[in-house]
């Protein structure tokens, strides 16, 4: 079945994302049996009527499962996507993103460099960071982040969606 190949126990998020990539025919996600990544969808909140949300970095799940380490490469501009429809083929870009550096989940600093190692057997969860931009919801606006991951010979383009979460203002009434 398309809906799970090659990916293991991942979040519900990534599988939704998954079966939407497959019923569209765009995998945000490499094909390749040994290494796989995924664009991870990020959720930011801001303000009903307060000023925009502040976006600086998506994750990035990157799964090797050679018995070796591979390097990856995020490749700059990072590409900034946007829509005002709740149709996600309506994303056009908007701008372009420098690359600020990269951060492992599980490690405390961040890697000025465009590329990392990935340990044998393992997942892992990239942060890609880059300028900032800002994002607001109004109606059905839609996000994402696309960056090219180089590894080996192979180029996989993956796409984060962002989610933006309005709130409303706590009115107290008297």
């Amino acid at each position: 079945m398309r809906l799970i190949f090659g990916l293991r126990l991942v979040p519900p998020a990534l599988l939704v994302l998954c079966f939407i990539a497959c019923k569209t025919g765009k995998a945000p996600f490499s094909q390749n049996k040994a290494v796989r990544i995924v664009g991870v969808p990020t959720e930011i909140h801001h303000t009903h009527g307060g000023t925009a949300a502040l976006l600086s970095q998506i994750p990035i799940q990157i799964e090797n499962d050679r018995s070796t380490p591979v390097k990856v490469r995020i490749a700059t501009p990072l590409r900034f996507l946007s829509g005002h429809s709740c149709d996600t083929d309506s994303l056009i870009r908007h701008s372009e993103l420098q690359l600020r550096g990269l951060q492992m989940a599980d490690s405390g600093e961040l890697n000025s460099e465009e590329q990392l190692m990935i340990p044998a057997r393992s997942v892992r969860i990239v942060h890609v960071f880059f300028n900032g931009v800002t994002v607001y919801q109004s109606f059905c606006d839609i996000y994402a982040i696309e960056a090219d991951v180089h590894f080996d010979d192979t180029i996989v383009t993956t796409r984060a969606p962002i989610h933006v979460i309005r709130e409303e203002p706590w009115n107290p009434v008297d």
